[in-house]
């Protein structure tokens, strides 16, 4: 049952959440803690909290600070990300380690199972951290002073924490410059506050299995054909929080915590120390979208190149474990809920991140081909039956039905 809660930290920061509630009869079900990101808030993942016990998961969203419910930043706070302050970053960090350990010590959720016998080597359980757009400094954060953390919370993230999901971030949440390329002629290359929803929410014409040729990229500031344009008033004001982008969000996009970003990025991905001393366990994967804004798809396409490089050089560093989505916009999750999890569910067994490991290219938008509706049908039927929604079957006649 999905409730409404609010989460009091040691630091005395309140932070609003809801939560799809722990899965009944399950021991071993995964946490996945979504952040959200710039302007649309933690209600735009409401929509998974209604599906996710079927797939043994259980899905926490929380109001990021200055979002509804959450504590507001002090004007003091304002001008350190204004000025770029590296305690801005290390306020996310603890931050971010209070709300897991509150998840952890007072919903008492699962710690991470790894699996034996046939499926030896998988893993159950723990918390997936997933940070959607801007809302990717966030989880990676936790890299920002990683000697900052004390020894026991550090045993719990390990304890706990399984994998980091990197979803369909800009350049600007990573701390990237862009590279040297202009928008195609006669396209605005700037978008107004007014303007960030429908641009943020728009269908852009993006190659199929784009490689990295940037001239390719449909680079317009927002297209026709956007979600924020279907939405009623009441939805407008319930999934985005406009006072946020003026105040807190746009002064991350550019100046000194950009270098900040970059540095958290780079420990996260290419550090090969923190990569076998600092939750040598966690994975983390990095998930994109078809049909999203052209710097988003050029920044997860970058963030994968470098990392395969880096490998080929030899270099000890987590390798990223990817997922794509072809026909969807930067507001995926939204568009199919249940077929993400369908997706997860059925190919689990082979999942590495922990949450989506596999997902069918769409040929139109929210639009299911026959093959995709019988594929979505199918498994929902399955699961249905005989009592196994709600509860996790045994994996491996899950693969062989």
């Amino acid at each position: 049952m999905v409730s409404q809660n609010v989460a009091v930290l040691p630091s005395g920061l309140e932070l609003a959440y809801t939560d799809s509630g722990a899965v009944s009869g399950s021991s071993n079900y995964t946490t996945l803690i979504l952040v959200h990101g710039c302007g649309f808030n933690a209600r735009t993942f409401e929509t998974l909290h209604d599906h996710a016990a079927t797939f043994n998961l259980r899905t926490i969203a929380f109001q990021r600070r200055d979002y509804p419910g959450s504590t507001p930043f002090t004007d003091d706070e304002i001008t350190e990300i204004q000025q770029g302050s590296e305690e801005y970053l290390s306020k996310t960090q603890n931050m971010m380690i209070d709300f897991i350990r509150y998840v952890v010590e007072k919903l008492s959720i699962p710690a991470i199972w790894k699996l034996s016998g046939q499926e030896a080597g998988k893993l159950d359980g723990g918390i997936a951290l997933l940070g959607w757009s801007l809302g990717s400094y966030f989880p990676l954060a936790l890299f920002s002073n990683p000697e900052r953390v004390t020894p026991e919370s550090r045993k719990i993230l390990g304890k706990y924490l399984r994998s980091l999901i990197i979803y369909d971030s800009p350049y600007v949440a990573l701390g990237f410059p862009l590279p040297s390329i202009k928008p195609s002629a006669g396209e605005e290359e700037s978008v107004s506050p007014s303007d960030f929803p429908a641009a943020v929410s728009s269908y852009f014409d993006q190659p199929d299995n784009w490689a990295g040729d940037l001239d390719q990229l449909d680079q317009r500031s927002k297209t026709e054909k956007n979600i924020w344009s279907d939405w009623t008033e009441e939805q407008r004001n319930k999934y985005v929080t406009m006072s946020t982008l003026l105040r807190c969000e746009f002064p991350t996009f550019a100046g000194p915590i950009q270098a900040h970003f970059l540095k958290n990025t780079q420990k996260a991905l290419y550090d090969e120390t923190l990569a076998q001393e600092y939750l040598p366990d966690l994975s983390i994967g990095v998930l994109s979208v078809g049909r999203t804004l052209w710097y988003c798809r050029w920044m997860m396409w970058h963030l994968v190149q470098t990392n395969r490089e880096k490998l080929d050089e030899g270099k000890k560093i987590r390798e990223l474990k990817t997922a794509h989505l072809q026909q969807y916009s930067h507001l995926a999750h939204m568009e199919d809920p249940v077929l993400f999890l369908v997706q997860r569910y059925k190919m689990q067994s082979c999942c590495v991140l922990g949450f989506w490991s596999f997902f069918v290219p769409f040929k139109e938008p929210r639009i299911l081909t026959l093959s995709e509706r019988n594929v979505k049908s199918k498994w929902l039927s399955w699961l249905s039956s005989a009592g196994r929604v709600g509860k996790f079957p045994d994996r491996r006649s899950v693969i062989q039905h």
